[in-house]
């Protein structure tokens, strides 16, 4: 059964309902479909030895001429990757999180994209999803039961008396 959802389409599966749900079915019967490549990976990647000196790095000249000064400020960061092998700066994106890579790539700078950059983009656009729905679908609905419950307590502090009427109130 599938769903025409406002990205695409959605696939959406029902599994029966069993009591003694078998892993082991479900582990054999998915695993029949995927057929794990060969990989063979000889890392080679050179020592080096701390502290470095950041005007020998490959990119430093091009990173430190006048028209970069915009975009990074080495000052600030050059102590931390003499001393570190990397530098960590704040991005005058704000919250845009693809902004600094599209930046990055624009100015033919290495990348790396962590684990925790994929997690916080995923977290993003699941947090989007929700508020989509809850506001497509759920507004409405939270609408009249509020009104609903509304009539219903102001009903209910006219026909109570003492405390059971305060609260019916309040």
């Amino acid at each position: 059964m599938s769903g025409k959802a406002a990205w695409g389409w959605l696939l959406v599966l029902f599994l029966p309902a069993s009591p003694a749900w078998d892993e082991e079915l479900a582990r054999t019967t998915f695993a029949d479909y995927y057929q794990a490549p060969s990989v063979a990976v000889v890392a080679s990647v050179p020592p080096y030895a701390l502290p470095l000196e950041p005007a020998k790095l490959s990119n430093w000249a091009a990173l430190s001429q006048p028209g970069y000064g915009r975009y990074f400020d080495l000052g600030r960061i050059e102590w931390l990757i003499a001393n570190n092998g990397f530098g960590v700066m704040a991005s005058s994106a704000g919250d845009d999180m693809v902004e600094p890579y599209k930046l990055l790539k624009q100015l033919n700078i290495p990348i790396l994209v962590t684990t925790d950059t994929l997690l916080d983009l995923y977290h993003v656009q699941f947090d989007e999803t929700l508020r989509d729905i809850e506001e497509r679908d759920f507004y409405g609905a939270m609408l009249a039961l509020t009104r609903a419950l509304g009539a219903d307590a102001i009903e209910q502090e006219g026909k109570q008396e003492g405390d059971l009427g305060e609260a019916a109130r309040r």
